[in-house]
Order: C-alpha cells, then sequence, then structure tokens
C-alpha cells in the first residue's frame, strides 16, 4: 500500500506493477598499461576503456540499487545475471527497461515480468497500439535516465577516470549514487 500510495499518476496509470527500472551506462577510464586489463576494458560502443554499471531507480526515480561495476567489454545481459540483481526482486514484480535486455525468460524464472518497448518485425511498421506502447514506457523510462545523468554530474565521474582510482570505483559509484539520493527530492 506504501508503495502505490508514492507512485507517480503515469505509473499508477500504466504501469502499476513495475517495481525498479534498469539500465546500464558507462563512464570513461584511463587507459590501462597492462593490455590484458584494457581488453576488459574496452567498449566497442564508446571506443575508449571505460567501467560499466547497471543502475535500478524505483518508481519515483530514487536510485534503489548499483551493483559492482564491470569493464567496458561486459554486456548489459552479462552483467544482469552476474550481479545478484535477480535475486533482489520479489514474486509478481515487474522490471522496466530497453529492448537490449533480453531478459524474459530470467525473470520468469523467478515469477517476475519485463516491461519494454515493442519491436517492429524487420521491414515492417509498428501497429499503432505499439507505437502507443512505445511513446508510453519512454515518457516512463526517462526516469531512470535521469537519475544515472545526476549520477555522472559528479565530478570525478565526469571526467575520465585515473588508474590510480579503479580499487575504488565500485565505492565511488555508490557514494555518488547514494548523493544523489540524499540532494534530489522526488518528485510525485
Amino acid at each position: 500500500m506504501q508503495i502505490w500510495s508514492t507512485l507517480h499518476q503515469c505509473f499508477k496509470k500504466l504501469y502499476p506493477k513495475v517495481r525498479t527500472i534498469i539500465d546500464c551506462t558507462e563512464v570513461f577510464v584511463e587507459t590501462p598499461s597492462s593490455l590484458e586489463a584494457e581488453a576488459n576494458m574496452w567498449s566497442d560502443y564508446k571506443h575508449h576503456s571505460t567501467i560499466k554499471f547497471l543502475v535500478a531507480i524505483t518508481p519515483n526515480g530514487a536510485i534503489s540499487w548499483i551493483p559492482l561495476c564491470y569493464g567496458g567489454r561486459a554486456s548489459d545481459m552479462f552483467i544482469v545475471r552476474d550481479s545478484d540483481f535477480l535475486d533482489q526482486l520479489q514474486p509478481y514484480d515487474q522490471v522496466m527497461t530497453d529492448r537490449g535486455f533480453k531478459m524474459k525468460t530470467d525473470l520468469a524464472m523467478i515469477q517476475c515480468t519485463l516491461c519494454i518497448p515493442p519491436s517492429a518485425a524487420k521491414w515492417s511498421q509498428m501497429l499503432c497500439g505499439d507505437v502507443k506502447k512505445t511513446s508510453n514506457i519512454a515518457n516512463v523510462r526517462i526516469y531512470v535516465d535521469q537519475a544515472i545523468k545526476r549520477i555522472k554530474e559528479y565530478r570525478i565521474l565526469k571526467n575520465q577516470i585515473g588508474i590510480r582510482y579503479l580499487p575504488l570505483v565500485n565505492d565511488i559509484v555508490r557514494v555518488c549514487g547514494a548523493l544523489c539520493n540524499l540532494k534530489e527530492p522526488l518528485a510525485n
């Protein structure tokens, strides 16, 4: 009942079962001198050495969970499966994310559901209802993008992280996430 009373109206109306919204993000890291470390940290997406981490937020926009950081080479799904994110969920929870997270089966195993935008079949247009559903999900998924943006506004994450800080990077990211919850008021 308490969760329901604090949900944004858009969630109450369209997605009342969503308990968490997730996405991964990357932060630039100084290129390591070790070839093995560089290979693990290289991000094909960013074309640079990065650390990558998962961010889970509540429907209200509060950062609720950040697991350990991974090298930029790790895929989003590897991070979801390797971290204990799935262990944090309760039966009947619904997870909202983008199309890149192919986790419907993983969630079904723990009696949870996935809320993602529909995909159009190759070489065809989306149906009217699917366009509307995609727009609705995009309008509420914006909260996770905003949370990630708030985390990355801290100077230590805004610029390239030095190699000397890598042993502390998990703590740095988590502290930045916690500070975001203290700094930003949550709107209803």
